[in-house]
């Protein structure tokens, strides 16, 4: 996506020079990514999820979004997630039990909590398995790039080198 467009769909004008850092912070398209990886964005607040969509696709992110944890969970049976972004406090199927429902199809799948409440302060804590962490709303871009990266980079040392029983 163009930095024009993520003007637009964050409702500014001309960049301002605040507005340029945090653009900037979060890097050029596909800095980071090596492998195109896919990420699942699962929010029910449609402003969120599309501007952390917007903001991954940027970086080269492949992007899979659901409005509700019902529909993510049927993204995750039928489709190659390699991490997945969840709101802890949702209708019906929360963050909490879509991240447990998740972990026991791909035990190892690296999850970030997002959250505005305090609710969500043992989210991760109680996840078992893959790597996991939380962003706490707002955000910024930096930080949200930064998580996907670290949670994706555990991913794959994770994988790369298991455990020796001994």
């Amino acid at each position: 996506m163009l930095q024009t467009e993520l003007r637009e769909l964050l409702g500014v004008g001309e960049p301002t020079s605040e507005t340029r850092a945090e653009m900037g912070a979060f890097g050029a398209p596909w800095a980071a990514t090596s492998a195109i990886r896919t990420v699942l964005v699962v929010d029910d607040d449609e402003t969120i999820r599309e501007l952390v969509a917007a903001v991954l696709e940027y970086r080269g992110y492949r992007l899979r979004t659901a409005g509700s944890g019902l529909e993510g969970l049927s993204i995750l049976r039928q489709r190659r997630v390699d991490l997945l972004i969840t709101d802890v406090e949702m209708p019906l199927l929360d963050g909490r039990r879509l991240a447990r429902r998740a972990r026991r199809m791909r035990p190892h799948l690296p999850i970030l909590f997002v959250s505005g409440g305090t609710v969500a302060a043992g989210a991760e804590r109680s996840m078992h398995g893959g790597p996991c962490a939380l962003l706490r709303k707002p955000f910024s871009f930096a930080r949200l790039v930064s998580l996907v990266e670290e949670l994706l980079r555990r991913s794959s040392a994770a994988v790369q080198s298991p455990r020796v029983a001994g």
